[in-house]
């Protein structure tokens, strides 16, 4: 942040409260985020995982399942299930991503603003500040990577959950022949 000891205006401790609160916005946008989907991930990896004992229970159903249907499904729940672990990793590597991308915009502001307050030859601060890398952009296109890999893990999770779930059926009820 700013030095303790530089003289600070009116104008100054705005624009700094205005940053800490944008800051302490984003940050609690990103908890919430966190949250849901790292419930949401867990609901698919309940769903995944608890239908393979519940495979156990539907046997009773059926005098006779078809066991290479029920391998099958059950490696297509495992098959989800590991895709949904996937999807919580991605998701939690996207989510620690943007909030280094927050952290990097919030820093940025705050370099371009001291550059501002520093005066004397202007050009030349901004020239430096405007030469540097951009921290900002580089992590946001790393979590838009992870975020993309974390929504196709889901969708495969709960799509092999679907398949898994009609090819037991079928198992235990195969269509009349």
């Amino acid at each position: 942040m700013i030095d303790e000891k530089e003289k600070l205006t009116d104008y100054d401790h705005y624009a700094i409260s205005r940053v800490d609160t944008v800051q302490n916005w984003r940050m609690d946008v990103l908890s919430h985020t966190h949250t849901i989907a790292n419930d949401s991930i867990k609901s698919l990896i309940l769903l995944n995982g608890g239908t393979i004992p519940a495979l156990a229970t539907l046997k009773s159903l059926s005098p006779a399942p078809e066991i290479q249907g029920l391998f099958a499904a059950v490696a297509l729940f495992m098959l989800g299930l590991l895709f949904a672990l996937f999807a919580q990793l991605s998701m939690h590597i996207s989510l620690r991503m943007m909030g280094r991308h927050f952290d990097a915009v919030t820093s940025d502001f705050i370099d371009a603003y001291r550059a501002y307050r520093k005066g004397g030859d202007k050009s030349s601060n901004a020239k430096v500040f405007e030469e540097r890398t951009d921290q900002s952009l580089l992590n946001e296109a790393k979590e838009k990577k992870w975020n993309q890999r974390a929504r196709i893990s889901t969708f495969l999770s709960l799509l092999s959950f679907i398949i898994g779930a009609f090819v037991a059926m079928y198992a235990f009820y195969p269509a009349a022949s």
